[in-house]
């Protein structure tokens, strides 16, 4: 049976890693999954606190909240929760949903949070240490070995 020997590289070997950061932005938009995924919850968890309603839309092809309402709450309750403790969910996204409603800048405020995250996911440092962190390997054309 004849084989093939296919040449691979690390992203620290690779010849040209900007292909594979370029690739990367392009084929792995899951990345961007988590920090939303975070948000929600932490909005969901404070919603129920609160005993308040919560509307918001996801545009999945993009990872990107359309808008976000809380509203019909108890304030007391609001008024008593400490964002720094992260009470809702313990995730860093707790401080942000706290903070937003107690400040009126609730949509505001997600909608940076969420931007400031997918920037720094998908900036030339957090590919490259999560393609090293993963163990990937690539062609050199930049996709991804599989």
């Amino acid at each position: 049976m004849p084989t093939k020997q296919v040449t691979v590289y690390t992203i620290d070997e690779h010849p040209n890693p900007d292909a594979v950061i370029a690739w990367a932005r392009d084929n792995w938009s899951h990345l961007g999954e988590k920090p939303i995924t975070f948000v929600i919850d932490s909005l969901k968890a404070l919603a129920k606190y609160i005993d308040g309603t919560l509307v918001f839309m996801l545009n999945k092809a993009n990872n990107n909240i359309k808008y976000v309402w809380l509203h019909c709450f108890d304030a007391s309750k609001l008024a008593e929760l400490n964002a720094e403790d992260r009470p809702l969910t313990g995730y860093w996204s707790d401080i942000d949903v706290i903070r937003g409603l107690q400040s009126n800048t609730l949509e505001r405020t997600i909608f940076k949070t969420v931007e400031e995250c997918i920037d720094e996911i998908y900036s030339h440092t957090y590919l490259k240490n999560h393609c090293m962190a993963n163990g990937h390997f690539f062609y050199t054309d930049g996709s991804c070995y599989k």
